[in-house]
């Protein structure tokens, strides 16, 4: 995220479902609506936008409570290969 930032990015996007537990993710403690709002916060804290990206077949209203509550400032779901 540092390199991001030093390169002059305004926007850090990451997907909603690697903070969701599945295989590849980092095992943590916290509930997986703690993971997304607290790397939302870092990403802020670095001075970028946080994003959310949705894969193919994940419903849009799972980011709707980020969104919502403000804890992203915006949600794109990935579009499907033609």
């Amino acid at each position: 995220m540092q390199e991001l930032q030093e390169a002059g990015a305004s926007l850090f996007s990451f997907h909603l479902e690697a903070l969701w537990g599945g295989r590849g993710c980092a095992a943590g403690g916290w509930p997986r609506e703690q993971r997304v709002v607290e790397l939302a916060a870092r990403v802020r804290r670095a001075g970028m936008a946080a994003g959310l990206a949705l894969v193919p077949g994940t419903p849009a209203e799972a980011a709707a409570p980020y969104v919502a509550a403000g804890d992203v400032d915006v949600a794109r779901p990935r579009a499907r290969a033609v």
